[in-house]
């Protein structure tokens, strides 16, 4: 049973049953095979990444293929590369309607990271939440830029957004099947699961009629200036539609063009 009431069945039927004995090979390690060290390694949620860390992660790998690292953005005690644009990213303001605020953050703030990764340019997460905090924590970690971002998720016309959501997967978080079901359906589930969100998780809750708003600005460290800023909005046509990654996507664009000038 779910929240509202609603039930979930899962039937399985045996299509075919062999004693023959298994071959070998199935038992063998696969080519490729790497350890993931955690949860968020397994499902690919770790942190965002960077050209530096991805650097970092190669090297890690050649001194230990087993054990790969989760942690992929820049961090701010990694001097800067020469001629690398670094830029400071301070944790998304978020206004939802309904669930985890603070993991939603983190999850678009991981997602801008990935979309900005390009050569030469650095991310690094910054801590500090007020802007004068986040101004002078992004001097010492030799950013060049600061980038703030909000984004303001508002419900349609049906329930809300991340309750709707984990409320559907709740029942069936027991029965996981990796790779089963739609994307946004297994996004939510493995967030059931591991308590991890990513923006597939926020797509995947989207109703039709809900409506995204995610605004971002990024200023110049030096002479504190903005470089670019704009809000965009988008409406959902239906459900699970994917109104927030052309969003984000448009935005690291916009940003990258800007930092290159």
């Amino acid at each position: 049973y779910q929240p509202d009431g609603r039930t979930t069945t899962m039937t399985q039927e045996v299509l075919e049953l062999s004693k023959e004995p298994l071959s070998a090979s199935l038992f063998e390690v696969p080519e490729g095979y790497a350890l993931a060290k955690d949860m968020q390694a397994l499902y690919g949620m770790g942190t965002a990444t960077s050209s530096v860390a991805n650097s970092q992660s190669e090297n890690n790998a050649a001194t230990n293929a087993n054990t790969p690292s989760a942690e992929n953005t820049t961090t701010a005690a990694t001097a800067k590369k020469p001629g690398a644009i670094r830029i400071g990213l301070v944790m998304p303001k978020i206004q939802v309607h309904t669930g985890d605020a603070a993991r939603t953050a983190e999850a678009v703030r991981n997602d801008f990271a990935k979309h900005l990764n390009a050569p030469n340019i650095e991310v690094v997460t910054l801590t500090a939440r007020v802007p004068s905090a986040a101004l002078d924590e992004a001097r010492q970690s030799q950013c060049d830029y600061v980038l703030n971002v909000s984004m303001n998720l508002k419900k349609g016309g049906g329930g809300g957004m991340f309750g709707r959501a984990l409320g559907n997967v709740a029942g069936a978080a027991a029965g996981h099947i990796p790779g089963g079901g739609t994307a946004a359906s297994g996004a939510a589930r493995s967030a059931a699961i591991t308590g991890v969100y990513t923006t597939a998780v926020v797509v995947g809750s989207i109703k039709a009629k809900d409506e995204l708003s995610l605004e971002y600005k990024l200023d110049r460290v030096e002479n504190t200036n903005t470089v670019v800023t704009n809000t965009a909005k988008a409406k959902a046509k239906s459900d699970g539609e994917d109104i927030l990654t052309p969003q984000i996507e448009a935005a690291a664009q916009a940003i990258l063009n800007a930092v290159r000038r």
